[in-house]
């Protein structure tokens, strides 16, 4: 599996050795992660914060950025699961729906968001108020029910957590 994304145009990995260069430089907002094998540029926010978006082709000669190790630390996920989490959730349509269908949650968290950050609901998006986790329900997906502001729901899938990653790989 090549590093690239659904954006991708080329599958010929970087050789001019540029996005080393930077990480390499503490004047550069481009970072190296070793653990991952992938590259970021680091965004500031407010005092004692950051974030970062995930650099998937080099800006200098467009090759593909190194292979991420990042898939070594989810569980693989077929199809088929998908389907039958996608039957077992279809209909759900409020926390109680969530609740009868799938049972106690494994935890029920209020969703807050850094000072200063506006949920883009200029797209349409409804802002998420609350998350259900239910991680019973499959021995390789946590399921997730986000409660939005208007009490609607919306349930999503992710691949469990399997790490830490294999050292030395």
């Amino acid at each position: 599996m090549t590093s690239g994304n659904w954006a991708s145009v080329t599958d010929a990995p970087c050789t001019c050795k540029q996005l080393e260069k930077s990480a390499a430089d503490p004047n550069t907002p481009i970072q190296y992660d070793p653990d991952l094998n992938e590259y970021n540029i680091i965004l500031s926010g407010r005092v004692g914060s950051y974030g970062s978006m995930r650099i998937y082709h080099c800006p200098f000669c467009g090759g593909l950025a190194p292979e991420s190790r990042r898939e070594e630390l989810f569980a693989v996920v077929p199809d088929t699961e998908y389907a039958r989490l996608r039957s077992m959730t279809r209909g759900i349509n409020s926390v109680e729906d969530a609740l009868r269908v799938l049972g106690p949650s494994c935890s029920d968290d209020v969703i807050t968001f850094p000072e200063g950050y506006v949920w883009p609901v200029e797209r349409g998006a409804k802002t998420p108020v609350r998350a259900l986790t239910f991680t019973r329900l499959s021995e390789i997906v946590d399921v997730q029910v986000s409660v939005n502001d208007d009490k609607s729901v919306e349930v999503s899938f992710g691949p469990k957590y399997i790490g830490p990653l294999k050292k030395g790989v």
